[in-house]
């Protein structure tokens, strides 16, 4: 097969990867190993390095990396203004591979990973093939609790639904991360080709390594139960939650750590920082919880992950996130919410724990559980890492997405 992955960051095949971008980078990869002829377009950036593999084509398009994109903040404006220039630098970065390339290569599937491109393509793509295909990567709309949401919140996530639900209706096939999304998917769009093909980890890039070694290297000490998170500092993200466990928590736990890695803007990368990040920072008890800030370097947060004792990360929503495969490529213990695309990695009692959202109290209990039986968690860790090599490799995955791939063209 002719296999044109969709990018847009800038960012494909450089350390500066993004969660989607390391997906992109990865398949791609992976795909080409089948014996498939895989060309990935992305934004043209000069000021990062790829490191392009040997059996994988890039095409780099003019157009502004989707992380440097200006953004207006003035509350009144900003919606329809962000919205029409997200847009207008989508349509530049489309057209510009569309009238070079599509027109003259015949590419048999055209894999996107954002919702623009997508619609682009599906309007002017009349033919088959190509078949376009759109993966859903953050479909945090599909969460149903707004309690806490503000009113432009509200509108942002009730467009987003719109827009998102009406390409997944028009698409060749549509894949999702998780199983709840599948069912929930399939409940509202009966009609759409929706598959399930969960992202996958490189467990050789993150793998278990000595702890006493690895806080020896980042100047940890070696008494310290170390629980780490690894995520945006977002409200969506349970920052809070966690804080409140650590509260519950700091008084039965001796020598108890929280590292808190994860960008303050709220979003991937860095930026100005957010008034959520700032209260989450005001209020942590800084003898109890370190703010290490955004960290991109992967052997670093393979580091963090092997001097850190148990993961944990108290999402309110969440699709699959990537730190929970890392966690677990690195055999470690994990607790996350019981929400979302979280399940399809956490076997509760297995290789983790399934924490009830927003509730603080039993997060701390569960903290406290494996404080208690190391051993326990140990064991939890060993599992998790099985999956991951077992479930979540990338050899697997790109085998379903090429299955899933055959069949558009097959039918």
């Amino acid at each position: 097969m002719k296999i044109l992955e969709v990018g847009g960051s800038g960012a494909i095949f450089t350390d500066k990867a993004g969660p989607v971008s390391t997906v992109v980078s990865c398949l791609s990869q992976y795909l080409a190993r089948l014996g498939h002829e895989v060309t990935v377009v992305d934004v043209e950036n000069r000021f990062v390095k790829r490191q392009v593999p040997p059996n994988v084509r890039v095409l780099e398009v003019k157009a502004i990396p989707r992380p440097n994109l200006p953004l207006c903040t003035l509350r009144a404006i900003k919606l329809p203004l962000n919205e029409l220039m997200s847009l207008k630098n989508e349509l530049k970065f489309v057209r510009g591979f569309m009238s070079s390339h599509l027109k003259a290569e015949p590419f048999d599937i055209i894999h996107v990973h954002e919702v623009y491109p997508a619609y682009i393509l599906e309007h002017f793509n009349k033919n088959k093939p190509p078949f376009i295909v759109h993966t859903s990567h953050t479909p945090t709309w599909a969460d149903k609790d707004n309690r806490m949401l503000s009113i432009h919140s509200r509108v942002i996530k009730n467009l987003t639904a719109l827009k998102e639900k009406r390409l997944i209706k028009k698409v060749d096939l549509a894949i999702v991360l998780g199983r709840y999304f599948e069912k929930q998917f399939k409940e509202i769009m009966p009609c759409a080709n929706i598959a399930y093909i969960p992202n996958g980890i490189d467990t050789t890039l993150f793998h278990p390594l000595d702890k006493i070694e690895a806080r020896r290297k980042l100047g940890v000490e070696e008494k310290e139960f170390i629980v780490l998170f690894v995520g945006r500092i977002s409200y969506i993200k349970g920052v809070d939650v966690l804080l409140e466990a650590t509260e519950i928590l700091k008084n039965k736990i001796l020598n108890l750590k929280v590292y808190i890695v994860g960008s303050f803007a709220g979003k991937f990368g860095k930026g100005v920082t957010s008034d959520y990040a700032k209260k989450m920072i005001n209020i942590a008890d800084k003898k109890v919880c370190r703010f290490l800030g955004f960290v991109s370097n992967k052997k670093k947060l393979n580091l963090l992950c092997a001097a850190s004792d148990i993961f944990v990360a108290p999402s309110r929503f969440d699709t699959q996130p990537r730190v929970f495969l890392e966690a677990m490529a690195c055999a470690k213990a994990i607790i996350g919410s019981n929400v979302g695309g979280i399940p399809d990695m956490i076997r509760d009692n297995f290789n983790g724990l399934l924490a009830s959202p927003n509730e603080s109290a039993d997060l701390a209990n569960k903290i406290l559980g494996l404080y208690r039986n190391p051993g326990w968690a140990l064991k939890l860790g060993e599992r998790s890492r099985m999956i991951a090599k077992e479930e979540f490799n990338w050899d697997e995955i790109a085998q379903r997405h090429e299955e899933e791939f055959l069949k558009l063209i097959c039918r």
